[in-house]
């Protein structure tokens, strides 16, 4: 399995950090509030048999950070 690393920075210059793995259909991770990516640790090796899997660490959790003045649901 070949597991990519990155980081896309955003406008207000937050670095949102994510993995991607796998071929196929893309399918994307999105963690719970107060996670991160690496929950998904043991579900990622048998997904990326069938998806191209991304998994994402949101603004302020994991090793994605927050620039912006304010952390909230909409942002």
């Amino acid at each position: 399995m070949r597991l990519e690393e990155h980081f896309l920075t955003i406008a207000d210059g937050t670095k949102i950090y994510y993995q991607k793995s796998g071929a196929g259909e893309p399918l994307f991770l999105l963690h719970g509030n107060g996670g991160a990516g690496s929950y998904f640790s043991d579900q990622v090796p048998i997904l990326t048999q069938y998806f191209t899997v991304y998994v994402i660490d949101s603004r302020s959790h994991g090793q994605s950070n927050n620039a912006s003045q304010r952390l909230d649901f909409p942002l």
